[in-house]
């Protein structure tokens, strides 16, 4: 009979042993989890930072080194034939690649992440409108007014840019924002 309470005692033991040991290797597994996704979402924001400040620089230059709007408009009201040249190169790959993951971001970071990448967009668009031929067809003040929404669609974005970074860097540890901040 003393076999037999130490044999149920020892098995009791061993079933123990056995639940703690899956119990810590879950835990151990959930924890791993939760900091490859914070390393995913860190290395995130650090791409999307840098991808974004990068964007915002080139519309700041392209404020900066363009003529005043009213002047810029007054050159395709009186000439038809003035099509302005303007390149886009704009950065868009990381947002482009890693859609899916944008997810693991705080909210409002999400809603204007996504708005600066539609800012962006919508100024691509407006660039290619100027090789159309529709463009060559519309009144000098339709071109005007083209002029004038491609310039609102920089401030705009550079704007957002700025919000977007801003919310990087409280959302970010700081280490990713500095290194990003000091690649210029």
């Amino acid at each position: 009979m003393e076999f037999f309470y130490e044999s149920a005692g020892l098995a009791a033991l061993l079933a123990a042993a056995v639940f703690a040991a899956y119990f810590v290797k879950n835990v151990l597994a959930a924890l791993y989890r939760r900091r490859d996704e914070a390393r995913k979402a860190e290395r995130l924001i650090c791409a999307l930072y840098a991808e974004i400040k990068a964007n915002t620089q080139d519309l700041e230059e392209f404020i900066a080194l363009s003529p005043p709007l009213e002047r810029a408009k007054q050159a395709v009201r009186s000439n038809a034939a003035l099509r302005p040249h303007i390149t886009s190169a704009c950065h868009r790959i990381v947002y482009e690649s890693h859609l899916n993951e944008l997810a693991e971001l705080p909210r409002p970071v999400i809603l204007k992440v996504v708005a600066f990448y539609c800012q962006i967009g919508r100024l691509v668009a407006l660039i290619s409108g100027f090789d159309r031929l529709s463009y060559e067809r519309i009144s000098d003040e339709g071109r005007a007014q083209v002029i004038e929404e491609l310039w609102r669609t920089v401030e705009r974005g550079v704007k957002l840019g700025h919000e977007v970074m801003h919310g990087l860097e409280v959302h970010a540890p700081l280490e990713l924002t500095r290194d990003a901040l000091n690649v210029a």
